[in-house]
């Protein structure tokens, strides 16, 4: 009798346990773990042909379909650059259905072998995509804002531009040199580049800079001088500052913001100091932030402003400020919070900053913030005793601190290994349904090769199966 009742007991848990794994919930995979369903590893990338000497990965997208789309630029030689693009479908895979293969290359060629490098990639409403950058040309101002669109199999739209591309050719100083570092697309669908000008009415020294361009690949004459903005100051000593944008980002006011550094330009250790300028929708500095349109952070050492995002929730802005000109000092980031007064927010971290330094150095190249407010972040790691480099992601809480539910400490390191020594840096990241992708440059010294990298990493809203 025990045996039997045993036995039914037995029965009963095999005909029931299906139902009740049915009817349970699917088991949520580990927040920040990369995405089995994106390539097995949530890792892909493409290796470029050895007929490039270099190539560069500077921006991603992740389209509406899921799949995802990288930009930057591939180098022939002798600086004859190029537009870069590598499409990855939503599993992980190359779309060789996209341009050639999976690829695209575009040559502005403004000059013969010109420096043409993409700096931002945007989906548009019809499906079509938009890439930003620079073309090189040999005088002066050395590079243009320039744009190119394609349609969604990757060929040029023939009706944007000429031929499928477009780019400035005024601007309202003569003599300046510019370069551009930058993009970023506003509400309104202009876009928005950032860099640095010399000679451009702020002495001859770099100055900040900022260009904004239609959706057509025009100057936005509404904004500054015929759609071109900088900015310098003068130092102590009355001699002009040497500033650099390295990121650009729009509120929800229209106001742009740009991002990066000041130096004294007698300083001989080029001491850097990381700063914001807050620009009106006119281009003019918006004198309602900080010093008349600048907050500036005088720190010890050497910082640089290498990203910011903008807090959906109150325009504040988050800061990722990374070490330079530091040879001694292991490099380490200092990430921080202005207030949208312009004034630094004392409660966000250890008052006002979370500085850290993982393994031996890391560096942050991007920040994005979520509507939970949550701070996403990416750029590069050196882990101990390796001789190459990582991926790094980490998520922070609104208040600065690191988000414990974010593999277990709010940071990840993600190896990418195309080769024996693999040095892996991301520079962009996209944050569809809460879940970073990541994108950056891969370089094998073995090899040696150059690829394009992507990882997508689970968030705390994901399953396992990849459905939210």
């Amino acid at each position: 009798m025990t045996l039997l009742r045993s036995t039914r007991r037995v029965f009963a848990c095999a005909v029931l346990l299906p139902a009740l794994l049915a009817a349970m919930p699917p088991a949520r995979a580990a927040d920040g773990d990369p995405d089995p369903t994106f390539d097995g590893d949530g890792r892909a990338w493409y290796v470029w042909p050895d007929t490039f000497v270099q190539v560069e990965t500077t921006a991603v997208a992740v389209l509406r379909d899921g799949s995802v789309v990288t930009a930057g630029w591939a180098d022939r030689g002798n600086d004859n650059r190029d537009f870069a693009l590598v499409k990855f479908r939503s599993d992980g895979s190359l779309d060789t259905g996209f341009g050639d293969a999976g690829t695209r290359v575009i040559a502005f060629d403004l000059e013969s072998g010109g420096d043409d490098r993409a700096l931002g990639v945007f989906e548009l409403a019809d499906g079509k995509l938009l890439v930003a950058g620079s073309a090189g040309v040999g005088v002066s101002p050395y590079v243009w804002p320039a744009t190119a669109r394609l349609r969604a199999d990757g060929q040029l739209d023939t009706s944007y531009g000429t031929g499928g591309k477009a780019w400035l050719s005024t601007r309202p100083w003569t003599g300046s040199n510019t370069m551009l570092s930058a993009v970023t697309r506003a509400a309104d669908g202009d876009l928005v580049f950032g860099g640095l000008c010399s000679s451009c009415g702020q002495g001859g020294l770099p100055d900040l800079l900022a260009v904004r361009v239609t959706p057509t690949g025009q100057a936005d004459t509404s904004f500054g001088v015929n759609g071109w903005r900088s900015f310098g100051r003068v130092g102590p000593d009355q001699s002009w500052m040497v500033e650099r944008v390295e990121a650009v980002a729009v509120d929800r006011q229209n106001r742009v913001l740009l991002a990066g550094h000041e130096e004294t330009y007698t300083d001989p250790d080029e001491r850097q100091r990381a700063l914001v300028l807050r620009l009106d929708a006119s281009g003019a500095p918006d004198a309602t932030f900080g010093d008349a349109g600048l907050f500036l952070l005088d720190t010890l050492g050497s910082w640089s402003a290498r990203a910011l995002a903008v807090d959906p929730a109150n325009d504040s802005i988050v800061l990722a400020l990374n070490t330079t000109n530091m040879p001694a000092v292991a490099p380490a980031t200092m990430m921080i919070r202005v207030r949208s007064t312009g004034v630094l927010d004392t409660t966000f971290g250890d008052g006002g900053a979370n500085a850290f330094s993982w393994a031996e150095g890391n560096a942050v190249n991007a920040l994005s913030i979520g509507n939970d407010r949550r701070i996403n972040a990416t750029g590069r790691v050196d882990p101990t005793g390796a001789a190459e480099s990582y991926f790094f992601a980490a998520r922070l809480l609104p208040d600065g601190t690191f988000d414990a539910t974010f593999h277990g400490n709010g940071v990840r390191q993600l190896g990418m290994p195309i080769g024996t020594n693999t040095h892996a840096s991301a520079f962009a990241l996209a944050l569809p349904g809460g879940r970073q992708v990541l994108a950056g440059s891969l370089y094998d010294t073995v090899g040696p090769r150059y690829a394009t990298g992507v990882a997508r990493l689970q968030s705390d809203w994901i399953f396992a199966d990849g459905f939210e």
